[in-house]
């Protein structure tokens, strides 16, 4: 019998209610390849294989490789790969990434297929409860947050209580939808992303004086550019929009040439 291990993030969702929303919220065209992060022992895959063309699974346990073998070897357009998804060459294919992933990995994970030249079309994932609500936020930013306003748009679309996973875990989790756009060039989003991770390497500081200090800037010409940019002066890198983000670099850019 296998058994769950820690060390892999594993809980099994096993309510089938909630299977039927990450499938109607992924919007799968029977033409389409989807791959999942870990598919467990196959509760998703199953529900995907009905609806998709081609489903990838990308499975880091080797234990659970044979499981999922007998399961799903005699079904059409099923490809089980034993790897770590961090560690996968996606190919130049069309497709969208629907998985429960490891809480431990979420922000690696969703970085990895956004930030990848080859993106996928959607995110559909479960993951927990408190990041999904960050990523969701449009209130008050936050790193993984921006990160995710860099290349796409998320949706929050239902929390999921810990009782619908085996084991359970101690917290509870959320269905989110990251939709991909192409909002900023690679380069763009690479220089405002480094500009959101320097504010927040101290974000309960002023964030002009943050930038002042590890951007090495003079803080009278950060005073100018907040001024243009209708920036207060003592605002905090959490209330920043990715707008205001690119703003920033772009005028940052600037001084620096």
């Amino acid at each position: 019998m296998f058994k769950a291990k820690k060390r892999f993030g594993q809980n099994f969702l096993k309510d089938k209610n909630i299977l039927r929303t990450i499938i109607s919220t992924a919007d799968i065209s029977p033409e389409e390849t989807i791959i999942e992060v870990g598919p467990g022992k196959g509760a998703l895959t199953e529900h995907l294989l009905q609806e998709a063309k081609k489903v990838v699974c990308l499975e880091k346990d080797r234990d659970l490789i044979p499981i999922l073998e007998e399961k799903f070897f005699k079904k059409p357009g099923f490809k089980l790969i034993n790897i770590d998804a961090l560690e996968y060459h996606i190919p130049q294919i069309k497709y969208k990434v629907v998985a429960n992933i490891p809480y431990n990995i979420t922000s690696p994970l969703i970085n990895f297929f956004l930030k990848n030249a080859n993106k996928p079309d959607s995110l559909t994932l479960l993951i927990q409860y408190e990041v999904a609500k960050k990523i969701c936020d449009k209130e008050q930013s936050s790193v993984l947050n921006l990160q995710v306003k860099l290349y796409g748009d998320a949706t929050y679309i239902k929390k999921v209580k810990n009782t619908a996973f085996y084991p359970r875990p101690k917290v509870d989790s959320a269905i989110i939808h990251i939709k991909t756009i192409n909002r900023f060039s690679s380069e763009e989003a690479e220089k405002i992303e480094k500009i959101i991770k320097t504010a927040f390497s101290q974000k309960r500081k002023k964030l002009i004086r943050t930038l002042a200090k590890n951007l090495d800037l003079p803080l009278s010409k950060l005073e100018t550019i907040f001024e243009t940019l209708n920036l207060p002066q003592n605002i905090r890198p959490q209330n920043l929009s990715i707008e205001d983000y690119n703003a920033l670099s772009k005028a940052i850019s600037g001084i620096k040439g």
